[in-house]
């Protein structure tokens, strides 16, 4: 089967196919659609996984038929894009996926944060347009007047890639939208002031010995020759000179 985007299909308008280019929503020729329906049991959704020659693969929900060629199949835009190695030799297949519990999606933009109330509630209503969802793809999510880009980050339960969400009371999560301003990292908390540097001591220099006192000089005998009279000064002289050559002193009586 080949595979077609949406804005080939005549019978959609241009703001029906913007709607329904966010969503997993197949038109198949009316053979087709009719014998899926039929083998469908009552009120339950049929899903097709999608698969060309290269190995790629996407899956979808049949949702109308349309009167064209009976070898041409119309899906979104994106689902288009997951087969773009190969869209003209598409093999076609019954699939049923795991139902889901809950999803984590990462928003490209943070344009729903504007949209009512309750920005969680809004995304949900816009995942009704799905039926599946694939781990690690992107999706639009239609929010009434305009589409929102996400990348599906998780899924639960975790052991499976796809899902099934119809009609599922969907638990979700939502990580920062990639527009998002980094937060700022914490300034560093302000360092204490450096204790002073304890004073170095100068090394203490050894005392100088005090100097040895000198002896005290010897008394000098008084100079009493000098207070004598002339005749005392002039006995003496003589009795010095006696005794050097050998005289006997003179006493008075000589």
């Amino acid at each position: 089967m080949k595979v077609l985007p949406l804005f080939y299909l005549d019978s959609l308008t241009d703001t029906a196919i913007e709607q329904h280019s966010c969503s997993d929503r197949l038109w198949l020729p009316q053979t087709e659609f009719e014998r899926y329906m039929l083998a469908a049991d009552t009120d339950s959704v049929v899903t097709l996984r999608l698969k060309n020659t290269a190995g790629q693969e996407t899956v979808g929900a049949v949702y109308a038929a349309h009167f064209g060629a009976s070898d041409v199949l119309y899906a979104p835009h994106w689902m288009c894009e997951a087969l773009d190695a190969d869209s003209e030799t598409v093999e076609v297949e019954r699939f049923f996926p795991l139902l889901g519990n809950g999803i984590t999606i990462l928003p490209h933009t943070s344009d729903y944060l504007a949209m009512g109330d309750d920005p969680q509630e809004t995304l949900k209503e816009g995942f009704e347009q799905y039926t599946c969802l694939t781990v690690g793809r992107e999706y639009n999510i239609w929010l009434g007047a305009f589409s929102f880009k996400i990348t599906l980050q998780d899924l639960e339960p975790a052991t499976t890639d796809v899902i099934c969400i119809r009609n599922r009371e969907l638990g979700l999560h939502i990580l920062p939208p990639l527009d998002a301003p980094w937060p700022r990292p914490p300034s560093p908390a302000q360092a204490p002031a450096p204790a002073p540097a304890a004073p170095v001591p100068k090394p203490s220099m050894p005392s100088e010995p005090a100097p040895a006192s000198l002896p005290a000089a010897p008394a000098q005998p008084q100079d009493s020759f000098a207070s004598m009279s002339r005749e005392e000064r002039a006995r003496l002289v003589a009795e010095a000179t006696r005794r050097r050559l050998g005289l006997s002193p003179r006493t008075d009586s000589s």
